[in-house]
Order: C-alpha cells, then structure tokens, then sequence
C-alpha cells in the first residue's frame, strides 16, 4: 500500500526513508502487496497530514532552488502549483512489479485482505508534531544512540515504546482510509490487528541478532586506537602481529570480549557478538598476513637456482611444459605420465616431453566455473589389473532440459592411446545433481590399500546440502574399488541415506591422502573467508559445515544457515557433536591438495603432509605427531597457483603449476 504514485516519488530525494530528517518527511505506510491508497481528490478526502508534509516540503526544496524568491509572491507561488502533489489514483495489487504503476483501476467491490509483510527493522518518527510508521527496512539508529548499541542494531525500552505508538496511529490511518472505500469499521478488529502487531514485535526482536560487514565493525571501534589501516595510534598496531596479549584465536578472541580496561582497553561483550568478534578476528588475521607477505621474502625457486628450507637444500626443475591448468598426475610404471587437464583432456609425458594428441575416448566433461576433469589415480594393483580411476564434472540434462552436473567417478584401462573398458564406480542420482559450472565439485580419490576407493564431492554451493545424509553433495564416500557399497560403510543403516557416505559436513574438499603407515585418512578443504581446514577423517564423523567454521562470507557477515524447519542460525566455530579441524588457516590459502611424502630423496621429510594451494601459491609441509598438527613450514610461494603435489617413484616431490610439471630434488651444499 503506497500513497505516493510513481511520477511523485521520482522527485522525492533518495533520503526519503530518512524519517528524522527536517526535509524528508516519511509519507509510505504499508506495503506494495496491500491494495489500499488514496483516493483521488475529487472523489475522496486524501489525509491532510500527507498533503500538508508534502506541501512543505515542497516549500523548502523550491527556496533552495529559488533563494531569492518569498514564499508568499507570486513567482513563488506559480512555480510551486507546477509542482503540487498529482491526482492519484486507485491501483490494485499488479501482477508483476512492472505493472505495479498501471493507474485508472479501480479496486473489486469485495474487501480484500491487507497483506502486511513485517519489515526488517522499524523507526518511528514524529514529522510536524505527527507519527506515522514506516515498513521500510531501517536500522535501529536513532538520536541518543550509545555506543553500547553499535553493532548489533539493536532498539531501546523507549524506541519500542515509540514504535509502538506510532504503530497505533498508522493502524489508525490505515483505517480510515479504508472505510472511505469500503465502508469498513474505523478501526480494524482485535483478531485482526493482534497478528499485525505480534509479527512486528518478532521483526523488532530479530534485529538482536543482525550484523555488520566486519570492515565497518573495525573501522567503528577499533580504528581510533589501532588505526584505520592497522598503523596504531594511541593503540600499537595490529598488522605486524605482536601480540602483547597472545596472538591466537582464542587470545584474540578474550582480548576483544573482556577488554584490558587497564591498558585503555574497553570490553566490548555488550556491544559484539559471538559472530561478529569471530568475524572481526578473521579481517585482523588477512590484514595481518597481507603486512607478512609484503614484509617477507619467501623462496623462489627456479631451475638452476639453490633454495633453502628448513632441512634441507633443493632445486626446483622442470619436467615438462605447455600444459594448461593441469590438475592431476599419476606415474605409470613404464616411467610415463598422466597428466588432467581441467578443460577435460588427459595427456601423457614421455621422456620429458608432452605428447601432442590426449588420451582418447575420455567421457565428455563439464568445464564451466570450477567444473572440469580432475583426479587421475592408478589402482594399487595397476600392475595386475591396469584400472585407472578419474574424477570429473559430469554433464547431464534435467527433464526440463536445464544442463546439470555433479562429480563422477570411473575407472578404465589405457590401450594404444585411448581409455578403453570403462565402468563407471560412482555416480549419484539426477536428482540430486546441480546446475552445471558454479562451484565446489571436490574431485580428489586416495585408495587404502585394504581393496577400498575413497573420494570427495562438495557441497556444490548449497551449504545446507553437507548435513543431508540423503544427498551424496559435501561428503566423503568410501566404496569398495569395483564401485560396490562395503558392508560396515556408517550409514549402510540408516534409512533413507546414501550408503556410500563415509564423512559429512564438508565444504569443498579438495586434497584427500591415505597414510598407510599410520592408518589415517586426511582431507584438506576450502573454507569460505577465512577457515580452510586439515581434517583427520573418521569414520560417520560430522565435520561441521556450515553448522561450525572458522570463516566468514565473503560479502563481511558471519555465516549463517537454515535448519529443516527454515529457521536461520548463525553459524559457530564449535559445536558438540562435531569434529573439530586438525587446524584450520585464517586467511584461506585455498588448499587444493594433499599428500603424504613416502619419498627416499628427502629421509627427513617421510610420513610429512605436504598441502598445495592456489590463492596463496605456496607448498605447505605440514609435521603430525599422534594425529594432531605440530608443525608447518612454507616451501616455497609466489611461483604460481598449485594444483598438485604428490611424491613421485623417483622419491621426488612433483608439483603442478599453471603451465607446466616441476619437481623438487635435493641438492648437496
């Protein structure tokens, strides 16, 4: 229900919301979906109070543009009649917004219901000694705000009660311009008006719980002392990461709630919430890794050129070149190579040099967006059987002919350049596929060698879809290496799950490593902003997404997600019943893989993890002792995005980068 027509709100200012403002009184009551407003003059009376804000608002929006005009001469007059409020005109609900603005309709007979949809978040206001209510989306920022209501956007006892008033007199306005057209009560019933006023109670105590983008957040409450950006001020600064309190989450996270009100330090508990400080620590975290990568040089390494680490000398050097975007590699045992391509391509290395024809007969491929062909792994038995094992984005056709895809696994053998005798081991039901391209596909397969195959699939962009056991999307399955269900799979049970599921409550994991020596599998996965994560993955564990992480979105908001009943909650970084991270990284490096070195030529370096990265372009070594991380070192970073990397026969360490092979020897100093 607008009471304004189009022609006259193009030449309302865009502060027309802004119902405190001395030149911007608040004329909109209710809802476009409601088909109540004005009547034209000469058949109804218009409510004087939006007449009369309106005339005076058009006095002082023309002596701006006529400075040396009086209000009372002539001149003045003349140019405020052009500009009077139009005739408006019954309008009914449209069909579509772009009827919305279709005039000279007149209402049914019948009375309709007035569908008030409750706003966001509601301001009173009281232009020209009246009050009317607004159903726009407005924060709770009034006069007398304190700064213990910065950040939560939350309203006092005093501006319920001002919302409350006003609430009254609109359902009061409302009314009457209702009986002019239908003959209806003045005031509108007890049964009636009840549900109204419940539903903007609940949208006013919902706004407890909105939060900002994070930047804002800082630039609020922390700036002043630490600088807006990071330098320090009366406060040290935060982005060369010397912490005097601790510089891990859970130091931060203490410092920001229960402040230091000794040092300067005011506690901000009162004003932030759990989700917000969480978010807050996220954005303090990449400032401050963006001040080390500028402050930091991290090796280099190119052919012919000596690096260091912390153990041992190397040289990285290349193998082979004229790749584009290889995502995977596999060693065959005649000393080729099996290269992916994400564009869907499988090529061969032989004797140091790309072949100049792929592999044919390799199904077709979905290479939109992150889609594309992904891992290529031999079987452990290859030698015997020669099965070799792809992951890719498989195109299908919904029934309305919409292009889907969803992350497939098949095995086949390799016979004078092509992939012959395939089958297929893993390919979830149509229903369950997602729009083709986009996001989060997994696609990494490890083998136990115990005769089981596992792989990932991500959650495709639907977040909510990693905790639904009935979908196979944000999960790790494990099946037996011939495609069939293994028997003491977790959900083998349960009514209505996929049986193939072996961990659920994964974002987008892309590195996925067997430890046959010490029996564990590890999986490394994209987080959103902040939170990537190693994982030690047990068997029917729930890894938390999107119910934990240590994210944010990437728009600044902590996250959140819809539980089965459509109830929106924000998300946690922990939560009982689910497995924490081995660690996690804040800011994201964008895992992309994992493997565990089982190499000769670096002795020091067995039984390590070693993570690749895109974002970040770093090869991470990653030190367990008894399943729990307690070591890192970055390799090498800034050469290229990382695909893979994965030990090689020779016991080199190969690599992936953007347009080529390259491997990692020692070198003797």
């Amino acid at each position: 229900m607008k009471l304004i027509s189009r022609k006259f709100r193009s030449e309302m200012p865009n502060c027309i919301n802004r119902v405190t403002h001395p030149t911007a009184p608040q004329l909109m009551v209710g809802h476009p979906e409601t088909s109540v407003s004005v009547q034209s003059r000469s058949q109804h009376r218009q409510p004087m109070l939006v007449r009369r804000l309106h005339h005076t608002w058009l006095q002082r929006r023309l002596r701006c543009r006529h400075k040396n005009q009086s209000v009372q001469s002539p001149a003045f007059q003349r140019i405020l009649s052009r500009h009077e409020m139009p005739e408006m005109h019954r309008i009914k609900t449209p069909a579509k917004k772009s009827d919305f603005h279709q005039t000279n309709k007149t209402l049914p007979r019948r009375p309709r219901k007035v569908a008030v949809v409750p706003p966001a978040g509601l301001e009173p206001a009281r232009p020209y000694g009246q009050e009317i209510l607004s159903l726009k989306c407005l924060p709770f920022h009034h006069r007398g705000q304190t700064n213990r209501q910065l950040g939560r956007d939350r309203p006092s006892w005093s501006t319920l009660r001002r919302l409350l008033t006003s609430f009254m007199i609109s359902i009061r306005h409302l009314a009457l311009t209702r009986s002019d057209q239908h003959n209806l009560p003045v005031m509108p019933s007890p049964a009636r008006l009840l549900p109204l006023l419940l539903a903007t109670l609940l949208t006013t105590a919902s706004g407890i719980g909105q939060t900002r983008d994070v930047k804002k957040i800082y630039a609020e409450i922390c700036a002043n002392c630490h600088g807006i950006s990071f330098e320090g001020g009366s406060g040290p600064s935060l982005a060369v990461g010397k912490w005097k309190h601790g510089g891990d989450d859970t130091s931060l996270t203490q410092s920001i709630r229960e402040g230091y009100p000794q040092a300067g330090m005011p506690a901000w508990s009162a004003t932030l919430s759990d989700a917000e400080i969480r978010g807050l620590i996220v954005y303090i975290s990449e400032q401050t890794a963006a001040y080390e990568r500028n402050h930091t040089v991290f090796a280099k390494p190119a052919d012919a050129i000596t690096a260091q680490s912390e153990l041992y000398f190397y040289r990285l050097e290349t193998v082979a070149k004229n790749l584009a975007e290889p995502w995977s590699i596999a060693f065959l045992p005649d000393g080729r190579m099996l290269v992916t391509e994400k564009k869907g391509t499988l090529r061969i290395i032989e004797n140091g040099k790309l072949l100049e024809q792929p592999v044919k007969g390799v199904p077709s491929v979905d290479t939109n967006g992150q889609a594309g062909l992904f891992d290529v792994v031999l079987h452990p038995d290859f030698a015997h059987n020669g099965w070799i094992y792809l992951a890719f984005a498989d195109p299908q056709k919904s029934l309305e002919g919409r292009n889907l895809a969803l992350t497939r696994i098949i095995r086949g053998r390799l016979h004078d350049g092509a992939l012959v005798d395939q089958e297929t081991i893993f390919q979830a039901p149509l229903a369950t596929y997602r729009p083709a391209g986009g996001v989060h596909f997994g696609g990494r397969i490890t083998f136990d060698g115990q005769g089981h195959v596992f792989f990932s699939i991500g959650e495709r962009g639907a977040k909510e879809n990693a905790q639904d056991l009935a979908r196979p999307n944000g999960k790790i399955h494990r099946l037996n290496d011939d495609g069939t269900i293994p028997s003491d799979n977790p959900f083998v049970g349960t009514p209505g799950a996929d049986k193939s599921i072996w961990s659920y409550g994964h974002r987008n994991p892309q590195g996925l490593a067997y430890d046959k020596a010490a029996g564990e599998l590890w999986e490394t996965e994209h987080g959103p902003r902040g939170g990537d994560e190693l994982n030690l993955i047990r068997k029917g564990l729930n890894y938390g997404w999107p119910i934990t992480t240590y994210g944010i979105d990437y728009n600044g908001q902590p996250f959140s997600w819809k539980n089965a009943s459509g109830q929106v909650i924000p998300s946690v970084t922990t939560q009982e019943g689910i497995e924490p991270p081995a660690t996690y990284w804040v800011p994201s490096i964008a895992v992309s893989s994992l493997n565990v070195y089982e190499g000769t030529l670096f002795p020091k370096w067995k039984g390590n993890l070693f993570a690749a990265s895109l974002a970040a372009q770093e090869l991470r070594r990653i030190e367990i002792l008894d399943g729990k991380v307690v070591h890192q070192e970055i390799i090498f970073k800034g050469i290229g995005r990382l695909r893979d990397a994965i030990t090689g026969p020779d016991g080199a360490l190969y690599v992936l980068l953007p347009d080529r092979v390259s491997r990692l020897i020692p070198v003797t100093k």
